[in-house]
């Protein structure tokens, strides 16, 4: 049986009008936006947050969990849950949202809060991987994933 539609992000920190990405698993739901309180016009920071569907809404007891890795403080985007729904990917620039800034890979293990990496790390912070992408995507089967990146424009 069908229950009552539910709005699970009724009492959260997250300013609506600032979501711009999300993804709907049977396990969670992934959602890109600004918090409450940060200044809309001149703002790029844009988090991934994730809230378990698992969870009581009735009390608010779930609060959406913020997906951040260190050093990565620019806009997130395209969120994707893969097939199981139990790991994720999106995408966060470094510093900002604009083409000179590179995206970075970032691989979600488990929704503990402790197991986001980013992929093609480098120790100078600028990441091992010369090419910014653009979109991600998982294999039906959720043991890869591919990525697209421009290499030469014209």
């Amino acid at each position: 049986m069908v229950g009552q539609p539910t709005n699970v992000l009724h009492k959260s920190c997250l300013n609506f009008l600032a979501a711009v990405g999300f993804d709907i698993s049977e396990h969670g739901i992934l959602l890109v936006a600004k918090e409450s309180g940060t200044n809309q016009g001149s703002s790029f920071q844009l988090n991934v947050y994730y809230l378990s569907t698992s969870a009581s809404f009735d009390a608010g007891a779930s609060s959406p969990q913020i997906l951040a890795i260190r050093g990565l403080e620019g806009a997130s985007f395209v969120p994707t849950f893969s097939p199981s729904g139990k790991q994720a990917l999106f995408l966060q620039k470094q510093k900002g949202l604009y083409e000179d800034d590179e995206s970075r890979v970032v691989f979600v293990s488990g929704f503990d809060g402790t197991t986001v990496t980013e992929l093609f790390e480098s120790e100078d912070g600028n990441g091992a991987w010369t090419l910014s992408p653009g979109s991600i995507t998982w294999s039906s089967d959720g043991k890869e994933f591919f990525v697209s990146a421009e290499d030469h424009g014209r």
